[in-house]
């Protein structure tokens, strides 16, 4: 009897970690398929734990939690009804903290599309998966509830990497659903309900914060630069998001330099609370190439309802540094590079010199043709910096009030290296593919590129190749303002 009863307990610990092997086997290759880019491997990390998902649900069923109490009405009605409370409330909170405007549901026309043909799918197969598989299983190998909840949270946060504060939201969510889920039967449904409300309401608050919701490698592109200071507080975190705006007039009399000009946020339609107006340079970095960094921050916090500020400043040797840049903030939220936002520098460090001048765009080229094809949107054209003859590596391309990163491939453009006879531009040219599930506005999107000094400068769109007259044209772009 006793070796019966010895040879039972082996075999359920054998089961035991069985499951977990089983489950974290399934759990690696959805990551897997999450952070590998390529179609082929994704499917077949998909397919592959398929049968390890199938084979925990047969072999450690939800009943296996035990005799719990069917979910009853008044349950399925609070969660939900708390579920559009909490949203709510948050909104209320972001409205307070400036960090959210009413006006930006104007744009959740492409939020309702988007949940409805990928977020929705997408909240239901995870509530499936976690619900009915991972739960029960974790339970079965540990027999403790609240360890099981706990790992399952876990589990589920950690399938939003690399997203920080995604990953904070979905955990504790996760308690919540979990906790209900493992102690009565039948709350699939209300707790979908709840994740639908809640995911919806926190995109649109907090769509920024969140990063966009992105998870895996393509997080990295809603990532906020870091522009690098003297000091700490000379440091900025820059957002990818666009606001309009620009220098209208730099002035220098006598010891004073004047700056005007404006900025507006057209997704929240308001004029940002503070406007940096940023003096910096350039330094070498380790690997030879030379980066731009902040020498000293001013801050405007006065902005009119027009979004447009004034600025006065000692002419000091910060203040003659080789470039001005502006960026906009909201109150507590990220600094935005302001679009048309251009760079200006002092003709003479001479305290009494009378003129600043405009200087060109770092990033030379155009948008020469816009394509709809079969399955995309082909955006064709070619670009540079003129700081470093850096070729153009990432598109962003703004429409709808949403700046979306794109891939591009490289194409020769023989004329541009001929031109400037530099045979490292041979690859200047590019086309990307806009995705059909990417809704944009072909008449009034307009392209931008990211360097990798933190700023956002726009490509002028040009439906002609005449390359001489395009440079001719940019090269007396810089002009004096008295």
């Amino acid at each position: 009897m006793l070796s019966q009863e010895n040879q039972n307990s082996g075999t359920g610990t054998c089961r035991r970690v069985q499951s977990i092997l089983q489950t974290l086997l399934g759990i690696s290759l959805v990551q897997t398929a999450i952070w590998v880019p390529t179609f082929g491997v994704r499917s077949c990390c998909i397919l592959l734990a398929l049968p390890c998902f199938i084979d925990c649900y047969f072999r450690f069923p939800p009943k296996s939690r035990g005799s719990e109490k069917r979910t009853s009405g008044y349950v399925t009605a609070i969660m939900i009804l708390a579920s559009i409370a909490l949203a709510m409330f948050l909104g209320l909170l972001f409205w307070a903290l400036d960090l959210w405007s009413p006006h930006q549901l104007n744009s959740m026309g492409r939020s309702v599309q988007d949940w409805s043909i990928v977020k929705i799918p997408t909240v239901i197969i995870q509530q499936i998966v976690f619900q009915l598989i991972i739960l029960p299983t974790l339970y079965y190998a540990t027999g403790n509830k609240t360890l099981a909840v706990l790992a399952s949270a876990s589990l589920f946060g950690l399938f939003h990497l690399p997203n920080p504060l995604l990953v904070v939201v979905t955990l504790m969510a996760g308690v919540v659903w979990f906790s209900v889920a493992i102690r009565l039967q039948n709350a699939l449904f209300p707790i979908v309900v709840s994740h639908l409300v809640l995911a919806i309401a926190i995109g649109n608050l907090a769509d920024e914060y969140l990063l966009d919701m992105r998870v895996g490698p393509v997080c990295f592109q809603k990532w906020p630069d870091g522009i690098r200071g003297a000091s700490d507080d000379q440091s900025l975190w820059v957002y990818p998001r666009v606001l309009r705006g620009e220098i209208t007039e730099i002035t220098q009399n006598g010891q004073d330099i004047t700056i005007r000009g404006r900025a507006y946020d057209p997704l929240r339609k308001k004029s940002p609370a503070e406007i940096l107006v940023v003096f910096g340079s350039y330094g070498s970095q380790n690997n030879g190439q030379s980066e731009w960094f902040p020498q000293i921050v001013h801050s405007v916090n006065t902005v009119s309802q027009r979004g447009a500020f004034q600025l006065t400043v000692a002419a000091t040797p910060e203040t003659s540094a080789p470039e001005i840049r502006i960026f906009a903030r909201h109150r507590l939220g990220w600094s935005y590079p302001v679009n048309h936002s251009v760079r200006y520098q002092a003709l003479s460090s001479d305290p009494t010199g009378q003129d600043i001048a405009l200087f060109p765009q770092e990033f030379h080229g155009n948008v020469g043709h816009i394509k709809p094809r079969k399955n995309s949107t082909d955006v064709i054209g070619w670009g540079f910096s003129l700081q470093d003859r850096n070729l153009i590596d990432q598109l962003l391309v703004f429409s709808k009030n949403r700046l979306i990163p794109l891939t591009i491939e490289r194409r020769k453009r023989i004329e541009v290296a001929d031109y400037y006879d530099d045979p490292s531009l041979m690859d200047c040219g590019f086309i990307a593919r806009i995705p059909l599930d990417v809704a944009i506005d072909p008449e009034e999107s307009q392209f931008y590129v990211r360097s990798n000094r933190g700023t956002i400068e726009r490509l002028p769109i040009k439906r002609r190749h005449d390359v001489g007259h395009h440079f001719k044209s940019a090269s007396v772009d810089s002009k004096i303002i008295r």
